[in-house]
């Protein structure tokens, strides 16, 4: 038995893209582009195990547009690896769909930019919670693999079980080459936020994918019994999801003067702090939080990382004021302090 190996890179590689291309069927790729400092997009990730289906809906929660061609994505899988530049021609058809992410994202006001900060960081707390439940559920279990005759029809039964407990509806996708993607919906969508969960057996790899948004993981097909614990350890989650999710919307929630005078607030103090303490920081934020970089003078290995809702900000500037004068780890749901490996590409403005 084996814990199921962590696609990380994969659902990293989904949330950093700006455009995917798919053949529509087994190969999927996604792609990365800043056009101020870019030649080119960049691979940012390539999947052949026929994963296509579940890639595009979590591209869909992140606003990743995607395209559809035959002929590019095989060329991709032959000639390119993840990072590399993509070839010209390749660029040239993905230009209209990178136009129209361009255009979307200058053109959206106030209200849509929020809302997307907002779901960015909802993402977030569902991300924390479902890796939570990881660690417990694979801390706790200790069952060891079954060889079983039908999984497929072994894993039916108990998604049927799970959809009726946990009040999902749940599809079942056959494919061709012996492979079954079954995908749990919620009936109703809670807190405005839908808690979807796949399964994907492919009888070829001899491999099970379970997994969401926020996490996957793939499991030998011996390890059945282990993948569906897995499972019901994720959806599980939802009534802790549900409450969290609707406090930090309301959280979230902000006009857009209170947002212009939190992030001057905070740059001011920040400059002031610099000048007053000699602490050099790095300031990166959205609609609905700001985090702060801050020099660790002690440990130059490590820096301070700080994150403050813009409500919470508002409640309690004071208290802001304080942990950027004396840095110190502490957490609270809305406001932490914690400390992280120095990046050497981290800049610090004074």
């Amino acid at each position: 038995m084996t814990k199921g190996k962590p696609l990380n890179k994969l659902l990293k590689g989904i949330r950093q893209s700006n455009a995917i291309l798919t053949n529509g069927s087994d190969f999927i790729a996604g792609f990365f582009y800043e056009r101020e400092t870019m030649e080119a997009p960049v691979l940012s990730f390539k999947n052949s195990k026929g994963l296509n289906d579940y890639v595009l809906k979590v591209a869909g929660f992140h606003s990743v547009k995607y395209m559809k061609s035959e002929k590019c994505t095989e060329k991709l899988l032959s000639k390119t690896k993840r990072g590399d530049y993509v070839p010209e021609d390749i660029f040239r058809a993905l230009a209209k769909v990178l136009a129209r992410e361009f255009v979307s994202a200058e053109s959206a006001d106030f209200k849509k930019r929020l809302e997307k900060d907002i779901f960015t960081q909802l993402y977030k707390t569902e991300e924390r919670t479902y890796k939570c439940a990881e660690k417990r559920y694979f801390r706790q279990t200790k069952e060891e693999g079954k060889n079983r005759a039908d999984v497929c029809s072994f894993i039916k039964n108990k998604i049927k079980k799970l959809a009726a407990e946990y009040d999902y509806d749940y599809k079942h996708i056959h494919k061709k080459s012996s492979v079954d993607e079954f995908y749990l919906e919620p009936k109703s969508e809670e807190a405005d936020f839908d808690f979807w969960q796949m399964v994907h057996v492919s009888i070829p790899e001899q491999k099970i994918y379970v997994g969401n948004r926020s996490v996957l993981r793939c499991f030998d097909i011996k390890d059945a019994d282990y993948a569906v614990g897995y499972l019901t350890a994720l959806m599980g989650c939802k009534e802790d999801l549900i409450k969290d999710i609707k406090t930090y919307r309301d959280e979230f929630e902000i006009t857009p003067k209170l947002y212009e005078i939190a992030k001057s607030s905070i740059k001011t103090i920040l400059e002031v702090n610099c000048t007053k303490n000699g602490i050099l920081y790095s300031l990166d934020y959205d609609k609905t939080a700001s985090t702060i970089y801050l020099q660790n003078r002690e440990n130059s290995d490590f820096a301070y990382v700080i994150v403050i809702t813009h409500k919470e900000f508002m409640r309690n500037p004071e208290a802001f004021k304080k942990i950027i004068a004396e840095p110190k780890v502490f957490v609270k749901w809305n406001f932490w302090c914690k400390e992280e490996k120095y990046d050497k590409g981290l800049f610090y403005a004074g």
